[in-house]
């Protein structure tokens, strides 16, 4: 059946099965993914996907379902599992079936061009990315280099009049390469997130990702005290990502977030303006809208360091009394495209801030080290010592304990360029922090 089609069924079905607000909201697409080992793909697969989650009103409730199959009888399983997970509900928070925004922005997220890259090309790209890796005296081998492409489109239609659709696709790349003297080992990565095939220098990609595991063959130790620190793009990025939660305004409703009605005061230093933008010039990748249809927009959640808004989708909003900031995310709320507003400030000119200090490049253990709730985190790090205002010699196997409460509030400057996650839904520059506890020999 087209989708069309199956939508008509599966309306006309939910009426009849008395329910009078309902929505399906419907991603269809292709991915492609290879890593090449030694000249050939190790691994290399082609998918197609389908996915339509139905949900449906019955006094204030919503409940969901969902099918990857678009056939009569799945469209019979959906109303009725709906009606039988509405039945078993314990909450009683009032949610909504949207009638839409007043306007969307305008978003062109789909290039034909990338699309008609041939498979061919992209395994080609990947050899030429493990070839310029294992170029480097000192590499032994390349674990991966990946290269991978997305097309998805995306609709989310209801019985409120509500028909919004959108289209997109995107290509990454990573490599990640072995750096061995015989004694010992070290490993490296480079990435890259694109929308423009030709933007992935396969000779760049492959050749920063092994002077990164080359460089920190040997790293050093680091002396346990307090230090100043710079946290790479890559690491804050990280680091925001673990504990975006916490400008969620579901977690502090629940009394899960310390930032519980700490709007309008101050949460971190001058210098930190954090944003939410799915449609800022910075941003990689944007959206017009969010999983409930609501509109996205621009938003400042902290404003040179006043929390201004926490994030919220309509069934939070309604508890708070405020308007939907276009956040949900299925039944739950989380960011669009969240980053810090850089500065005009180098690299370097943070580093000689630092007296000293310590770069760091990498994080470890974000998922076991780190409490979202408390803010506490225990985490194993890499990175290199500070020399004036460059990158001296490589350290490691230290541990960087904090709060990320108190770790906003001890942020000194942020540089003047954004590194973006992969995903890139997170994003930071440099950011140079004051009074970071390391513990190392």
């Amino acid at each position: 059946m087209t989708i069309n089609d199956f939508l008509t069924l599966l309306f006309d079905k939910a009426k009849n099965g008395g329910f009078a607000e309902y929505e399906a909201s419907y991603s269809a697409g292709k991915s492609f993914f290879v890593n090449v080992q030694g000249g050939e793909p190790e691994k290399y697969t082609v998918n197609s996907f389908v996915k339509l989650t139905f949900k449906a009103k019955r006094d204030g409730r919503i409940a969901y379902a969902t099918t990857t199959a678009l056939e009569p009888d799945a469209a019979d399983f959906l109303v009725d599992q709906v009606s039988s997970n509405l039945s078993v509900l314990t909450s009683n928070d009032e949610s909504f079936i949207f009638e839409g925004s007043e306007s969307y922005a305008e978003v062109n997220e789909y290039s034909p061009e990338l699309d008609a890259v041939s498979d061919a090309d992209k395994i080609e790209l990947a050899r030429r990315i493990e070839a310029a890796a294992m170029a480097k005296p000192g590499i032994v081998r390349v674990m991966h280099s990946v290269v991978a492409y997305t097309q998805s489109e995306n609709a989310i239609r209801n019985s409120k009049g509500l028909d919004l659709h959108s289209k997109n696709n995107y290509v990454y790349a990573y490599c990640i390469p072995i750096a061995s003297d015989g004694k010992v080992a070290n490993n490296g990565m480079e990435y890259i997130f694109t929308k423009d095939i030709s933007a992935i220098d396969p000779e760049e990609l492959g050749g920063n990702a092994a002077q990164k595991a080359l460089d920190a063959l040997h790293p050093a130790k680091v002396k346990t005290g307090s230090y100043r620190v710079v946290f790479g793009g890559e690491c804050f990025g990280d680091l925001m990502a673990t504990f975006s939660g916490i400008f969620s305004a579901d977690a502090a409703q629940k009394g899960i977030s310390l930032l519980a009605g700490k709007e309008g005061t101050k949460v971190a230093s001058d210098c930190v303006t954090l944003c939410d933008d799915a449609l800022s010039p910075l941003a990689p990748m944007h959206d017009a809208y969010d999983d409930e249809g609501v509109a996205t927009v621009s938003k400042q959640v902290i404003k040179d360091g006043v929390l201004t808004t926490l994030l919220y989708n309509l069934k939070t909003a309604n508890k708070a009394g405020c308007q939907s900031t276009g956040n949900a995310s299925g039944n739950s709320v989380s960011p669009n495209c969240m980053f810090i507003t850089p500065s005009d400030k180098t690299q370097a000119e943070l580093f000689a801030m630092t007296d000293n200090g310590i770069y760091l490049t990498e994080l470890n253990g974000l998922h076991s080290g780190a409490n979202p709730a408390s803010g506490d985190f225990s985490l194993s790090a890499k990175g290199y010592r500070i020399a004036g205002d460059q990158k001296g010699e490589a350290v490691s196997d230290f541990i960087i304990t904090g709060n990320f409460y108190s770790l906003l509030k001890n942020i000194l400057a942020v540089s003047d360029r954004i590194t973006w996650g992969l995903p890139p839904q997170f994003g930071a520059p440099d950011i140079l922090v004051d009074n970071v506890m390391i513990s190392g020999e």
